[in-house]
């Protein structure tokens, strides 16, 4: 799209969800605009010729990913949104500038050369992903969420000069920022949050096509779902997933929830023969290598829910920001419990934890709480979080614990060739002085695993059946808020999310807020020994495992013998090898296996 006076062409993916607030602003109190239709993209065009192209970055709410093409200046900007929500890929290859929102529209063009990236396969063994903005493929990268890119274009003889990324929002200054102004009324704070919540999912369901929600038993979709209904006073479509598998299998929860709200409600029932059939469909739908084990339930659930709805809301960014995961309150306790002891001394202390098995730690314990004195001490601890304890034994920051914590005890390099790659250190779990430890690994997965992982798992299975997700918590105003809460409020004692748990109560019963965290699960460790093992075996020979040096067979091959036989522990890096071996057969070209290393 042109803007109003030419000097400005985009190509744009995504959506503004306030573009209507921003229309009213230019008509206002900016130079008049003749309108020639009502989307989001001639708002924004028009929003770069009045403010500057930096300056509207920083107004615009929404997912997004662009190219703008500056007539005038001869200069490019690519863009990209605060949170990642939508990719964009680049890389110079043989003299020209490539750039897109998926790697395969790169690879379409003849300079494409197609080296992997050694260094971003290693960090993909032991992250199940790749870290940004390193991708795949060497010499190519993503750009970084909330900034921008300009190439600047010789009017003369062709050529161009690529600048360096610019941030036009920063994640570690808004945290800052918050926690000076910290809330000390919970009830106002509640208050404030439902206001922005429903703001937030207002603009999300602006749309003339029919819509919904992904519905789990957690805490995060019951509150978008509740919001959306106050927000629209219509009857909510919710859609969920189900398996016979009961460890795995929160339908009836999502249901009861769904009843209580009011819901049109869906459930979804899955088998091991239709995840059997996503397995061969998902690794061709990633750009990348990615084994995210999730990736599958979300895709069924966003391919079932295409059939009913076009857009779905979901409580992406609801675990970074109000501290829902384990390894928060895991951290937090461990890092109190391990910093003030020497180094040296947590590096012989470890050993000894792991010299009893998980199993054995867990009758201890039963044996200890006897003792109320003992039991304080020991609440919240197993067998497992004790090997996990001396896992991180030897971290000398919270970045380093946060890192240990993220990879677990059993790492998967022993599968892979001696010049398989070096990690390169893997994602920058940055760390500031001036947040406690729950925090600051809440504010580095925001900017590491919600990007790299969790928006891209979401976006490209949902874009892949047509299906638009749109994410309200990752709303700018939510964000800022979520960090003006105390740590406290977000986890207590073995619990997170207490802040969100504590707003739900005003929606639903006790019973149906459920303490257990699973999200959209699914059983693929169990059904790998038996209905998937075909097919597994089919990528694990040793023909195949050998191509390119990568893997090593005799390896791999023990591995899936113990995996087998019985050792769990072997489930997670051998997954990661199907997932890139899979990968690496949906790929329309063969990969220049090279032995550079980055």
């Amino acid at each position: 799209m042109l803007s109003a006076s030419g000097r400005f062409v985009t190509a744009f993916n995504g959506e503004i969800y306030n573009y209507r607030e921003l229309r009213r602003e230019l008509d206002t109190n900016g130079a008049p605009v003749h309108w020639r239709g009502s989307s989001d993209t001639e708002v924004m065009l028009a929003a770069f010729e009045h403010w500057g192209v930096e300056r509207s970055l920083a107004r615009l709410n929404g997912m997004f990913a662009f190219a703008l093409w500056d007539c005038t200046t001869r200069q490019l900007y690519l863009a990209r949104d605060r949170f990642g929500e939508k990719p964009l890929y680049y890389g110079v290859c043989n003299g020209t500038f490539l750039f897109g929102s998926e790697l395969r529209a790169l690879a379409a063009h003849p300079a494409w050369r197609g080296e992997l990236n050694r260094t971003a396969f290693t960090q993909f063994m032991l992250h199940k992903y790749v870290s940004g903005p390193e991708t795949i493929y060497r010499g190519i990268s993503k750009l970084p969420p909330a900034s921008y890119l300009v190439v600047d274009v010789s009017p003369a003889r062709g050529e161009f000069e690529v600048c360096e990324a610019r941030p036009y929002w920063s994640a570690i200054a808004t945290a800052e920022r918050g926690r000076d102004q910290l809330f000390t009324d919970l009830e106002e704070a509640k208050q404030e949050f439902s206001s922005l919540l429903r703001s937030a999912v207002s603009m999300r369901v602006r749309s003339d096509v029919p819509f919904g929600a992904f519905l789990s038993s957690g805490v995060d979709s019951p509150l978008i779902v509740a919001a959306m209904r106050e927000s629209t006073g219509n009857p909510i479509r919710t859609f969920t997933i189900g398996y016979e598998d009961a460890d795995h299998d929160e339908s009836d929860a999502a249901r009861a929830i769904a009843g209580h709200l009011g819901t049109e409600h869906t459930t979804i029932p899955v088998t091991a023969r239709e995840v059997g059939e996503a397995i061969t469909v998902v690794p061709s739908l990633f750009d990348e290598p990615f084994a995210d084990i999730s990736q599958l339930p979300t895709y069924l659930v966003a391919k079932l829910t295409r059939q009913h709805v076009k857009v779905a809301l979901t409580g992406d960014g609801g675990d970074e920001l109000f501290g829902g995961y384990h390894r928060y309150f895991i951290g937090q306790r461990t890092w109190q419990a391990i910093s003030g002891v020497p180094l040296p001394l947590r590096r012989c202390l470890a050993p000894m934890l792991r010299m009893i098995t998980p199993e054995r730690w867990d009758g201890l314990i039963r044996l200890l709480n006897g003792n109320p004195r003992l039991r304080s001490l020991l609440e919240g601890y197993s067998g497992h979080r004790l090997h996990t304890l001396a896992n991180v034994m030897s971290a000398r920051s919270v970045g380093e614990m946060h890192e240990l914590l993220m990879t677990g005890p059993h790492t998967p390099l022993n599968l892979l060739c001696a010049s398989g790659g070096d990690a390169g250190g893997g994602p920058a779990r940055r760390w500031s002085s001036g947040f406690d430890p729950a925090d600051s690994m809440m504010l580095a997965d925001t900017m590491t695993t919600l990007p790299d992982d969790m928006l891209v798992k979401v976006d490209r299975a949902s874009m892949s059946v047509s299906l638009e997700t749109r994410a309200p918590f990752l709303d700018p105003a939510i964000f800022e808020f979520a960090w003006r809460l105390p740590p406290h409020w977000k986890i207590a004692r073995q619990q997170g999310k207490v802040f969100l748990r504590n707003l739900l109560a005003s929606y639903l019963p006790g019973k149906l807020i459920d303490p257990r965290k699973r999200g959209f699960g699914v059983p693929v460790d169990r059904w790998l020994r038996g209905p998937l093992r075909e097919w597994a075996e089919s990528l694990l020979n040793e023909r195949e495992l050998a191509a390119g040096g990568l893997l090593n067979p005799g390896a791999v091959r023990l591995a899936w013998e113990q995996y087998l036989g019985g050792a769990a522990q072997q489930f997670s890096g051998l997954w990661n090898v199907l997932v890139f071996q899979s990968w690496l057969r949906s790929q329309s070209s063969p990969l220049a296996l090279t032995n550079h290393s980055s």
